[in-house]
């Protein structure tokens, strides 16, 4: 589906708020299974689910999934004989027909309008709507780095779960997270995503999202981007440093969460005892 580039927008054509939805990160195997493994994390942090997910043109993938109330993280396990990196942040539209609006605002800054790719989730060789996503930043197909926008399908969680109940549109995040978020564990959301990227890649992005409503600040650091609950800080990258290397995560106060600091393979989730925590990456 091509989505027309528009002229003249007007208030009521302007982009929608876009939430953080998901971030998702290509991890070492002894990280991976680290996370799997951990009866903390199952048990205390988050609901933790492993699965495989079928989707349309014959892909699938095998995960790991930690979810909060509105976000979650997705982790896959590298070749062990590549050892190949990878992560991604997807922005999530919760207002119906918002993506065609994102891909107006974009429009002006590419050379042809964007193009809205359709997803589909199979279950029992029938193919369920899903949803429709649009990237962010470059378009080099050689990156590491993967950032878009997407918009569920309104009558996904009908068609997958038979749920004809929802007092929602059928693609506000807190609707796709219901069935998964635990309140009563540690983790709240992700509201912080830290990234270490090349120039090639930080510029169209940091473009992409001022030009999608964020505001930027300066740090000597870090280019800073605040959207609706999230701070995105774009570092410089480094040798073996690229990509996704630290949430920020908002946990439940008041309850211990044991140790300060937990090891989780080559990654570290360290508790702030403020109703904060961060989990960093190697």
């Amino acid at each position: 589906m091509l989505l027309p580039a528009g002229c003249g927008r007007d208030a009521g054509d302007a982009p929608p708020p876009l939430p953080l939805n998901h971030v998702l990160l290509v991890v070492e195997p002894e990280t991976y299974a680290a996370v799997r493994e951990s009866s903390f994390l199952r048990e205390e942090f988050a609901f933790v689910e492993e699965r495989m997910t079928l989707a349309d043109g014959g892909e699938s993938w095998q995960g790991i999934y930690l979810y909060g109330a509105h976000t979650y993280l997705e982790l896959f396990e590298s070749d062990p004989n590549d050892r190949s990196e990878g992560s991604g942040l997807a922005l999530g539209v919760e207002e119906p027909g918002g993506l065609a609006r994102v891909a107006s605002a974009l429009a002006p800054l590419r050379d042809e309008p964007p193009e809205a790719i359709e997803r589909s989730r199979v279950r029992d060789s029938d193919a369920v709507p899903w949803f429709s996503w649009v990237g962010l930043g470059t378009d080099d197909p050689g990156t590491s780095f993967w950032p878009w926008v997407m918009e569920y399908h309104p009558d996904y969680l009908r068609l997958w779960h038979g749920d004809e109940s929802s007092d929602g549109n059928g693609i506000t995040l807190a609707e796709h997270r219901a069935r998964e978020y635990v309140p009563s564990r540690l983790l709240i959301d992700i509201v912080r995503v830290t990234v270490a990227l090349e120039d090639e890649e930080a510029e169209p992005l940091v473009r992409d999202l001022l030009a999608l409503g964020w505001s930027e600040r300066s740090k000597p650091d870090a280019r800073v981007l605040a959207g609706p609950a999230l701070e995105l800080r774009v570092e410089p990258y480094e040798e073996g440093r690229h990509g996704l290397v630290e949430l920020g995560l908002t946990v439940r106060s008041g309850r211990s969460a044991g140790a300060a600091e937990r090891r989780l393979g080559a990654s570290t989730l360290t508790f702030r005892g403020d109703g904060t925590a961060t989990w960093s990456f190697r």
